[in-house]
């Protein structure tokens, strides 16, 4: 989460609008990254299995 936090800090100290909006991206941007590991992890336990 750190690397995230800088750019809203910056976002906040022009306008209180575009904070907002920034702070909508980054949820879509880490439900996405989110999403993307649930399924590398479901490839990942697939793969396990199969070599069993």
């Amino acid at each position: 989460m750190p690397i995230i936090q800088p750019h809203i800090e910056h976002r906040r100290a022009r306008s209180p609008k575009v904070f907002d909006v920034g702070i909508k991206t980054d949820r879509k941007l880490a439900y996405l990254v989110l999403e993307s590991s649930n399924r590398l992890f479901e490839e990942l336990a697939k793969w396990e299995s199969v070599l069993e």
